[in-house]
């Protein structure tokens, strides 16, 4: 699809290390196994001068040493082992590295960079996967939020079109049609803080939201995370939590029932209130 982000083979931390432990091909068994042992690797790239010739890996070396108890480093080589570029889809990738259970990988010089292991794979994705579950989730609660607002009259559609007022486009009656920065632009507003009368203090909430919709486009485009995107990232479920109890506390002084309507410019919506 045009203007997709594609996710990149370097979007894994191992695909770029430095300096990357490498043993040679004619260095002793017993370096190989030492190495993998003080840094806690499976595998380890096998170089003849600057180009890999292979990995060693546990596997292999078990393998090796069940048929010949005096083998060397040579004899533990896994010389099948597959290539990608840092900037190769990472999405491409996937089946080699769970079928193989690791990919090396090699910069715009031609130089092995890192070692991507079903481990590692694992690990990246799921910090993808939890972060995005759980913008998902605010985002969800926050739409809850302005329907039960809608619903019960303490917003309107012109109010949330005034918050929308630099936005390219304008408010089409429906909750669902909001995106989590707009959500965001809404709850911002004097007239919904008064309709929720919360305890909870109004710009602290309202700068941490306003971070989260940032971090969004952050984790929706797979950029790398800055330090500071790290931690938001790590206090979701904290930011999570807040929300559902401002739309608790709001359920408590609205009015009773599950559901309430109101009428759109597109027709009756239906609004769940807390």
């Amino acid at each position: 699809m045009p203007g997709t982000k594609r996710l990149r083979v370097d979007y894994i931390p191992s695909a770029s290390v430095v300096p990357v432990i490498t043993v040679k091909e004619s260095d002793d068994l017993s370096l190989a196994r030492t190495l993998m042992e003080l840094y806690g690797f499976s595998q380890l790239p096998v170089m003849r001068g600057k180009r890999p010739v292979g990995v060693v890996s546990w596997e292999s070396i078990g393998k090796a040493l069940l048929r010949n108890p005096t083998a060397g480093l040579s004899d533990c080589i896994d010389r099948q082992v597959e290539i990608r570029k840092q900037g190769d889809d990472l999405l491409d990738s996937i089946a080699s590295i769970s079928a193989r259970g690791y990919v090396l990988v090699e910069n715009n010089n031609r130089s092995i960079s890192g070692i991507i292991t079903s481990a590692d794979l694992g690990e990246a994705l799921g910090d993808i996967a939890g972060p995005y579950l759980l913008l998902s989730e605010i985002e969800e609660i926050l739409r809850d939020i302005v329907g039960a607002l809608l619903a019960t009259g303490d917003l309107t559609e012109v109010d949330i079109g005034n918050a929308l007022a630099d936005e390219t486009k304008g408010f089409g009656g429906d909750p669902a049609s909001l995106t989590l920065g707009e959500l965001a632009n809404v709850l911002a507003t004097d007239v919904a803080w008064q309709a929720l009368d919360t305890s909870y203090d109004r710009s602290t909430v309202n700068r941490t939201i306003g971070d989260v919709s940032k971090l969004r486009n952050q984790v929706m485009h797979f950029r790398v995370l800055d330090d500071a995107d790290k931690d938001l990232s790590k206090r979701l479920p904290f930011v999570r939590d807040v929300l559902r109890n401002l739309s608790e506390e709001f359920g408590s002084i609205g009015p009773l029932g599950a559901v309430a309507t109101y009428v759109s410019t597109t027709g009756v919506v239906e609004a769940t209130v807390p």
